[in-house]
């Protein structure tokens, strides 16, 4: 993402397009996206020392368990880790040409962690839940050869998934398909318990700086976080 005072330069949300923008209709979309009190809220303090304190404790509740080994505590935890910063991306193919939200935890504090936790709880959605393009999914459609004449194919659109996934459910859903999951203990020495509380600790910890300002989310999960996609197919 490159910018000067008068332009920038973003990439678009979808396809690989390069998108040209007035330097201050993009800042007023972004201030309106976080003018949204339901979903942000502003805060004054950064937060990362104290996620790190929580980090550090959650992992060395697991050493001792001896649930990871020593490497792994080094691999998971994280010292000086960055505030995410927050951006969006032009949604070309909209009218007015609306951002879509995104929050980059590359290198955060909770971003070792929400990686690992997300290699663990991926297998509960199995592996055909989306397609890679249009035009896989017209390849898909051409070996459907038993439909009956009154089936159709229906389409649901749902605006601003991430954003608007309720927490509490998809925390809920998560724990019960761990709970009934006969193969966990193939995929890591953790609990349920233990997993929840590391999937909690990420997504109930969702800090960005944004126009030289700290916010929190409120609402929903993270668009960017690599949880967030995950616990939004569970729900869906």
């Amino acid at each position: 993402m490159k910018s000067n005072n008068d332009i920038k330069i973003v990439p678009a949300d979808k396809g690989r397009s390069t998108v040209v923008m007035n330097s201050n209709e993009y800042d007023d979309k972004i201030s309106a996206l976080l003018n949204d009190t339901r979903t942000y809220k502003q805060i004054q303090r950064d937060p990362t020392s104290g996620l790190e304190r929580k980090l550090r404790d959650y992992l060395k509740n697991l050493e001792t368990g001896k649930k990871i080994n020593f490497q792994q505590y080094k691999d998971l935890m994280c010292l000086n880790g960055n505030l995410p910063s927050f951006y969006g991306l032009p949604k070309v193919h909209k009218e007015n040409v609306p951002l879509r939200p995104i929050v980059s935890f590359c290198g955060s504090t909770l971003y070792n962690l929400s990686k690992h936790l997300t290699a663990i709880i991926s297998p509960l959605v199995g592996n055909d839940h989306h397609v890679k393009n249009n035009q896989c999914f017209l390849q898909d459609l051409e070996n459907v050869t038993d439909l009956d004449p009154d089936e159709v194919m229906i389409s649901f659109d749902v605006v601003s998934l991430f954003t608007k996934t309720p927490v509490d459910l998809a925390l809920n859903q998560t724990e019960i398909l761990l709970n009934n999951d006969n193969h966990l203990h193939e995929r890591t020495k953790l609990s349920v318990q233990e997993i929840m509380s590391g999937i909690r600790l990420c997504v109930n910890n969702a800090y960005f700086s944004a126009q030289n300002k700290i916010y929190r989310q409120e609402n929903g999960l993270p668009m960017g976080s690599n949880l967030s996609p995950v616990l939004a197919n569970i729900v869906m």
